[in-house]
C-alpha cells in the first residue's frame, strides 16, 4: 500500500508541466438572501492568503484577482486549479465560465481565443 501511495503522489506531482500559485485575492464577504441577492459586509481592503474560508451556512465569498498568463505558456492548454472545498462559479472577464466544487477543481482556460469563441467551441454559448 505504501508503494501505491508513493506512486500516486509521484503521478500527482507530474501531471502539470508548470504551476504558478496565485495569491493576493481580493475577498468580498456577503450573506446570501435569495438567488442574485446578497447583503454585503463592509468592504475590507485586505486580502486573505490563508487558504481557508469559514464555511458558514448562508455566507458567500466573492474572490477576484487579475491573472496574467505567463508568456511561456501561450499556445499551450492552460487551466486554473481551484480547491475550495465548497461550490463556486468561476467568471472570466465578467462572463460566467465554469462551476467548481469538491469533484470539479480544474477549470480549463482559453489562452489565445476570446471568451465568446471558446464558449461556442465548448458548447457553452
Amino acid at each position: 500500500m505504501i508503494r501505491i501511495r508513493r506512486f500516486l503522489k509521484d503521478l500527482e506531482e507530474r501531471q502539470w508541466l508548470d504551476v504558478e500559485e496565485l495569491s493576493g485575492w481580493h475577498i468580498r464577504r456577503a450573506r446570501y438572501i435569495r438567488p442574485g441577492e446578497y447583503a454585503y459586509e463592509p468592504d475590507r481592503p485586505e486580502s486573505d492568503d490563508s487558504g481557508r474560508l469559514d464555511g458558514v451556512h448562508g455566507k458567500t465569498y466573492f474572490l477576484s484577482r487579475v491573472v496574467e498568463i505567463p508568456g511561456a505558456w501561450r499556445g499551450n492548454p492552460v487551466g486554473l486549479l481551484f480547491e475550495a472545498g465548497g461550490e463556486g462559479l468561476v467568471r472570466v472577464n465578467g462572463a460566467s465560465w465554469h462551476g467548481v466544487d469538491r469533484n470539479h477543481t480544474f477549470v480549463p482556460l482559453p489562452p489565445e481565443r476570446t471568451m465568446a469563441e471558446a464558449r461556442r467551441e465548448w458548447g457553452l454559448a
